[in-house]
This record gives C-alpha cells, sequence and structure tokens, in this order.
C-alpha cells in the first residue's frame, strides 16, 4: 500500500472491522500494516481540552523506528473517547498510515482452537504452554468459557453472573453473561510462543505500562465472536479467591451500557482495558476496593492523597474516601460519619446507565485554566494550581448525556479548591444531594436546591455567579476579607447588633463555599 497516492482531503477517523481505532504512537515493526514502513504517531495523542494539535509522523525501516520522517499532521480529540487525524500525502512511496487494531489475530484464520456449539459449554481443560501468575497463584491450565469468562480449576456452566466481589474462585470475565453459540458465533482460543503476536504484545504492554521493560515470550488469546446473548445481567473484570483483588469495568450491571464498551477504557484505547496481575502496582486507573482513614477535609484535594482519591469515586455521584460504593444519600450533614464531595448523590444505577472517568493533571492547559478560575472566585488568593483532578459522570449517553455533572478537585501553594459542574439533569427517583459533610461535620455544605426538588435547575444555580458552578475552599485555617454594605453606621456600634451581623456575615461566607465552622472575631482600629 502507498498512501502518497491518495487525494486527502478534510479530517478522518479510523475504522477497522467496525471497531473505532487510533494510530499508534510507539514505534510499529516494518512490513506491517499491509506496507513496507508503516506510519505511527511520534508524540502523544490530545486530550479534548488541547483542541487540534500537530504530530510527527515516523515510518520504520532498517532497525530505526523513525527512519522516515514524513509531513507533519493534525491530530484531534473527540467527544465519545476517539480521535480524527487530518492526513496529508507521506513523503514517499510504500509509507502507509498505521492503525491499531483493539483485537489480536483470532477465529480460524489465525488457528484458533474452537469450542463445541453448546449452550453453557466450555473448552476442555486447556494446559497452558507458559504458566500464568494470577494474583499470587500460579496456574497451568485454563477453561475458556462459553459465557463469556476464564476459569482456572475448573469449568463453568453458570450463565448468570456473579457480581464482583464475589470470592468464590479466581475468574477473568471478559463479558460474563447468558451467551449461546448453538446457531452462530464462535467462541475460539490460541496460544503463542513465538511470532508477530508476541511483538504486538510486548508493544502493547510497554505502551500501557510504560516502566517494565516487558518482553513477552507467552500470549493466550480468547475470542468470542458474534456469539448472541441473551440475559440483561452482566458482569465485566475479574475476580479473586476471597475477592482480595476484584475490579468489574463501571455500569456494566446495565444492560444498555454493552453497547459502549466499545468505548470505554482505562489505558486511553477504545474498546480496550488492561490490567497487571502478577502482584505488581497497578495502573493508576484501577478502581480496587480500599479504605482508609483521612485526617482532615484539605486531604480531599491534596495530590499526594490521589491513589486514595481513585479508589472510592462512585457510580452513583458520589467522591468518597471510607465509604465504599453505597447507594441514596443522606442529607448531610451524615451524623459526622465521612468526608465526601457529593456532586449529585443518587441511587443511578437502579435506573440509568452511564459511565463515569477521571483524569489528573500535573502539567498544561488544565492547570492554567485552574489557576484562572480560582483566582476570579478567590481573588485574595495569588493561587497557582500545580495538580488538577477531574471526575465526570455521564448518564444514558444516547444521543448525548441526559444527566452530566462534575467534580475537579485543585491544589497548589498549600490550598485546596474544589469545584462542582452541572449541565443537564434527568428526571430522578430518589433522594438527591449535592455538597459536602466531613468527619464530626466540623464542615458541611448543601446545595439548596439539590434537596427541595430543584436538582434539574442546578445547571443555572451558582455561588460564584457562573450559572451550573459551585466553588468551595478546602483548606482549613483561611483568612478571608470581606466587604459588605450595611444600612446604617450603627450596625457596627450597637452591641445588640453586632451578633446579628458577624451571623449574616457568616451565612454569605458559608454560601460562597467557605466551611461552615469559620469563626467571625471583630477587631478594632482606631483611625489616627
Amino acid at each position: 500500500m502507498c498512501d502518497a497516492n491518495v487525494i486527502w482531503k478534510g479530517w478522518y477517523r479510523l475504522f477497522i472491522q467496525g471497531q473505532s481505532v487510533q494510530m499508534p504512537d510507539t514505534c510499529v515493526e516494518k512490513l506491517s500494516c499491509g506496507t513496507h514502513a508503516p506510519l505511527w504517531l511520534n508524540g502523544p495523542h490530545p486530550k479534548i481540552e488541547d483542541g487540534v494539535v500537530t504530530r510527527g509522523v515516523c515510518g520504520h525501516w532498517f532497525n530505526d523506528c523513525c527512519h522516515f520522517q514524513s509531513y507533519p499532521i493534525n491530530v484531534k480529540a473527540c467527544p465519545g473517547n476517539y480521535y480524527v487525524y487530518e492526513f496529508v500525502s507521506p513523503i514517499n512511496c510504500y509509507l502507509t498510515y498505521c492503525a491499531a487494531p483493539v483485537f489480536y489475530p483470532f477465529n480460524s484464520a489465525a488457528g484458533d482452537t474452537i469450542n463445541p456449539a453448546a449452550d453453557d459449554g466450555s473448552s476442555s481443560v486447556v494446559q497452558l504452554l507458559s504458566p500464568f501468575l494470577f494474583f499470587g497463584r500460579t496456574y497451568q491450565q485454563i477453561y475458556v468459557n462459553n459465557n463469556g469468562h476464564l476459569t482456572f480449576n475448573q469449568s463453568s456452566s453458570q450463565h448468570i453472573p456473579d457480581s464482583f466481589p464475589y470470592g468464590g474462585q479466581d475468574i477473568i470475565a471478559g463479558l460474563w453473561t447468558d451467551l449461546d453459540n448453538r446457531e452462530r458465533g464462535v467462541v475460539s482460543y490460541h496460544q503463542y510462543t513465538n511470532g508477530s503476536v508476541l511483538t504486538r504484545a510486548t508493544l502493547d504492554i510497554n505502551n500501557h505500562f510504560p516502566n517494565l521493560t516487558f518482553s513477552a515470550s507467552w500470549v493466550f488469546v480468547a475470542t468470542w465472536d458474534k456469539v448472541p446473548y441473551y440475559a440483561l445481567t452482566n458482569t465485566a473484570g475479574y475476580n479473586t479467591e476471597n475477592s482480595i483483588d476484584y475490579f468489574m469495568i463501571p455500569g456494566l450491571i446495565n444492560g444498555s451500557f454493552i453497547s459502549n464498551l466499545k468505548n470505554s477504557s482505562n489505558v486511553n484505547v477504545p474498546g480496550r482495558w488492561a490490567f497487571r496481575v502478577d502482584g505488581g502496582p497497578k495502573l493508576s486507573k484501577d478502581v480496587i476496593g480500599l479504605q482508609v482513614k483521612l485526617s482532615s477535609f484539605s486531604d480531599l484535594t491534596q495530590s499526594g492523597n490521589i491513589q486514595i482519591v481513585l479508589q472510592q469515586v462512585n457510580y452513583n455521584g458520589l467522591l468518597s474516601f471510607n465509604m465504599g460504593s453505597t447507594s441514596g444519600p443522606y442529607y448531610s450533614p451524615t451524623r459526622g460519619a465521612e468526608d465526601y464531595i457529593a456532586a449529585l448523590w443518587n441511587d443511578f444505577d437502579d435506573y440509568y446507565s452511564g459511565v463515569y472517568s477521571y483524569q489528573q493533571y500535573t502539567s498544561g492547559s488544565v492547570l492554567t485554566r485552574a489557576t484562572e478560575d480560582i483566582n476570579q472566585y478567590f481573588p485574595e488568593m495569588n493561587f497557582t494550581a500545580s495538580w488538577v483532578f477531574v471526575v465526570t459522570w455521564k448518564y444514558d449517553l444516547q444521543p448525548n448525556p441526559a444527566i452530566l455533572f462534575q467534580v475537579v478537585l485543585i491544589s497548589g501553594g498549600g490550598h485546596s479548591f474544589f469545584l462542582m459542574n452541572y449541565g443537564d439533569c434527568a428526571v430522578l427517583y430518589d433522594q438527591v444531594q449535592a455538597g459536602y459533610d466531613t468527619i464530626n461535620s466540623v464542615n458541611h455544605f448543601v446545595i439548596p436546591d439539590s434537596i427541595n426538588g430543584n436538582y434539574q435547575n442546578l445547571k443555572n444555580t451558582s455561588n460564584v455567579n457562573v450559572p451550573g458552578r459551585w466553588a468551595f475552599i478546602s483548606t482549613s485555617e483561611s483568612l478571608i476579607g470581606v466587604q459588605m454594605r450595611l444600612t446604617s453606621y450603627s450596625d457596627l456600634t450597637q452591641s445588640g447588633e453586632i451578633e446579628a451581623v458577624l451571623q449574616q456575615i457568616k451565612q454569605e461566607l458559608v454560601s460562597r463555599g467557605l466551611p461552615s465552622s469559620i469563626e467571625m472575631k471583630i477587631r478594632n482600629v482606631k483611625k489616627p
């Protein structure tokens, strides 16, 4: 193939067998992608907030990943977790833009072993050509079950999946549900100990886990291709005996979310989730159960605690530390039990399918924007952001999110803040709450419209004069100056009025996002 002969015009989105894919941004083996020197993106893919970026393009030849330095192209990230490219003709022929497929080779064309067509069936025991370490246990065998999951000790005919954690056995659930391959569809598997599949696996793992310097010596691929499913219950993820380690892809307990799996990821490759299971450090985006007691509310936005924050991003619109996954809210203050931020706390998983995502930033345009926002809302702080953590919840995604809200944690220079942003909100059927609370409820706040039935109006409310945004400072013991217009000078000098004035000031400050524990003190200043 030769892309120099193509008349490129406009922007292009890449697909392979109907699956949205992207250009690789690491070196690609020569003589692949149907050409001599495949072209790959010499730089990371952008984020949505980066807009259009320009990236170099390299072609692999003569054992040099960038032997051919072709013309740069423009790249843009789009909502929906995909990318578009403004291609140009390469510098010469036998150079072709490469797309990285999500799926490894499969089916009879790849030499797979095919499972018998049987409802709730399984492969016979498969002896592994290399031992596989799975969270402390080493296995020499595996079973490929027709209902979308892998087991190690015995086959499984269970068609109603367990919801992890469920500590019965070690399981990898690609998509565990009621599948039936009797009329159509193929379940197959293949082992590799050499060749291009190992090369590709090596590149993939080093891309997803860049600190490993990994080299694959064995690959096992199991594929469920076009197998009909009949159940409304699904599980995708993994689980271990006693559920010491487990993970479920968020939202998959809702059947309608299956169609969005091809757009979801924890490694920025649509349709792919990657996990390290040998007991080493996990991806920061893995959500693993963990409980840690924090000492103060300011811990919510300190970047050193980001791993704890990641553990407790909750599908039901809650960001917490000691609470696991929970359903409906308690109106704040919560009996002084927990530190949490309730972006929009509700039983979403009872009646809405959706997805939440999160990303942290330590450089770039997001920090610049956060710095500008905080200095606008808190002008006396002279603040510079050094870290930002963004969590976004989206529900009922077709064609646009019917419910959209976000929490942004911001810190820098010993100060911490958080923003809550609101878009559209469909009808909710249970209790709703938005705000925050702390251990012992020393600091707490509830957005009024979230509990009085007007939650659909949150996108028009604010405490910083920006519709749909609420901003709060969470650093303790901050000294804030305030200006107020009083009706008469006597308001300041009548002792009976002083406490009322102070209470009014406090209420105003709390409504603007300051902690409810602030103390109001008067200082007499005499004019010289």
